[in-house]
């Protein structure tokens, strides 16, 4: 894989913090590997959501219902998660 340069500016505080979490793997390499893992995240969201929104024209409106009240409770354990984790962070 070709390797390119990329220079980007980072407030000092979030860029110690950077340097603390790579550790002893060079920056470059953690940073890359963290966005890599982001875009894997965001292609699969989009295509998660492209299958929902191709199915929902086939489906009942009970199964509907079900599916917005799962997804709802999902969204709210992901949210009461990002919570304790930033309580955490913060202690």
């Amino acid at each position: 894989m070709a390797i390119k340069r990329l220079t980007i500016s980072l407030p000092e505080e979030l860029m110690e913090r950077v340097k603390e979490a790579a550790g002893d793997e060079p920056v470059s390499n953690w940073v890359a590997e963290l966005l890599e893992r982001r875009l894997d995240e965001q292609r699969g969201d989009r295509l998660w959501m492209e299958m929902i929104a191709e199915s929902k024209a086939n489906r009942s409106p009970e199964v509907e219902a079900e599916l917005d009240g799962f997804f709802a409770e999902v969204d709210e354990l992901e949210r009461r998660l990002d919570s304790e984790n930033s309580q955490a962070d913060a202690a």
